[in-house]
């Protein structure tokens, strides 16, 4: 009797530790405005007001935006979020939640550029960062029409367009807003939009989609208490 009371009281205190583990967020290392360092950012913003919601520890560890469908299949962390795509391709073998903002792409040139149209843009060289959701993009649909150059940098991208070593460049369109403002609205769009696979959200394994529930149910409560539209406005307005 002793002994069974011992088993549970372990049970127990290991069922307690779990259910309180810390929760490691993967993030890009740089993919402003969603991610600028790992305290400022839309997505870092966004993510830490769902810990505190949820009562739970997060640790966000950052890292090349390449390696973290990597990270989470090797269980190196447990959800990753940053301006990652929910496309089919990933979700087979990924869940995700609810998308949090729409994902586009645009074309953007100089402006001082004479090129008005997207299709003047045939085979001149356009840039792309480099393992990007929109790097893939662009080499699905628009590879035959483009030379197409890789970036690892959103820095070195944008200093290759300023410098004219490319025509231009294929950019999030919340991205080129924020980087418009940095480069005193330098940059001109062309064309529409693009859309690009089914917006943004938080990324896991299957074996975690009961974690992604629970943030679900946490974005609801931020977009309806205005917590979201808060956010949104520090980086996007």
């Amino acid at each position: 009797m002793k002994w069974s009371s011992t088993v549970l009281l372990l049970l127990c205190s290991l069922s307690y530790e779990l259910s309180h583990a810390n929760i490691i967020v993967g993030v890009p290392t740089y993919r402003p405005p969603y991610v600028i360092n790992p305290t400022q950012g839309f997505d870092i913003q966004l993510i830490n007001n769902i810990c505190v919601r949820l009562n739970e520890k997060c640790i966000l560890k950052t890292m090349d935006f390449g390696l973290i469908e990597r990270a989470l299949r090797n269980g190196e962390i447990d959800v990753a979020i940053g301006a990652i795509t929910i496309s089919d391709e990933r979700l087979h073998y990924f869940v995700f939640s609810l998308p949090y903002m729409a994902s586009y792409g645009e074309f953007v040139v100089s402006r001082n550029s004479k090129i008005k149209q997207v299709n003047e843009l045939e085979t001149k060289q356009v840039g792309v960062i480099s393992g990007s959701d929109l790097d893939e993009f662009i080499n699905d649909y628009f590879s035959e029409l483009f030379r197409i150059t890789q970036f690892k940098l959103i820095d070195d991208l944008l200093l290759a367009l300023k410098n004219k070593k490319i025509d231009a460049m294929f950019v999030d369109r919340k991205s080129i807003g924020y980087w418009q403002t940095k480069n005193t609205n330098d940059l001109k769009v062309i064309g529409s939009s693009i859309l690009i696979g089914k917006g943004f959200g938080i990324m896991a394994m299957p074996k975690n989609i009961s974690l992604i529930n629970r943030m679900n149910k946490v974005l609801l409560q931020l977009e309806n208490d205005g917590t979201y539209t808060r956010i949104y406005n520090l980086y996007f307005i």
